[in-house]
């Protein structure tokens, strides 16, 4: 399947190595604004590599509106995608689509950030690229970051 991406190779290799060699799986990854996934696919490709994680289901928890922008159409020139989605329509079909070969390592929400809530569990990272306001700041820090775990 072609890797559609808005992110770097750079950016994918760190998460999967950073899931392979760093996570314990002593926390949940999270994961706001995964577009059609291609750093969730590298967290789970690296994680499959993690000999330490032994409960790997569900693991990493995805948050987006899953609702098509304008911009998005520089990142799907000349794919199959090009042209398919209008100005706010769904794509979490195309999301589920590229992410298949590890969904039973997701759990993805349809969300709004800014009012999104966190239940307390531990989490281990959180992957980030869904602060383009600050109500979504704001909702996400406090929601979600109380729960961020640390070394110390």
């Amino acid at each position: 399947m072609e890797n559609l991406a808005a992110t770097s190779l750079q950016e994918q290799s760190f998460c999967s190595s950073f899931a392979a060699e760093v996570l314990t799986g002593a926390g949940k990854i999270v994961e706001f604004g995964p577009w059609l996934g291609s750093l969730t696919n590298a967290l789970a490709e690296g994680l499959t590599q993690n000999k330490e994680v032994l409960d790997r289901l569900n693991l990493i928890e995805t948050y987006d509106r899953f609702q098509w922008d304008p911009f998005m159409e520089m990142w799907v020139k000349g794919t199959r995608l090009e042209g398919v989605y209008e100005t706010g329509d769904l794509f979490l079909d195309q999301y589920i689509k590229q992410i298949s070969d590890h969904s039973h390592l997701v759990n993805v929400h349809v969300s709004n950030l800014e009012t999104e809530t966190w239940d307390g569990r531990p989490i281990e990272l959180i992957v980030n690229d869904a602060w383009k306001s600050l109500s979504i700041v704001q909702n996400t820090v406090s929601q979600f970051f109380p729960s961020l775990m640390s070394d110390n």
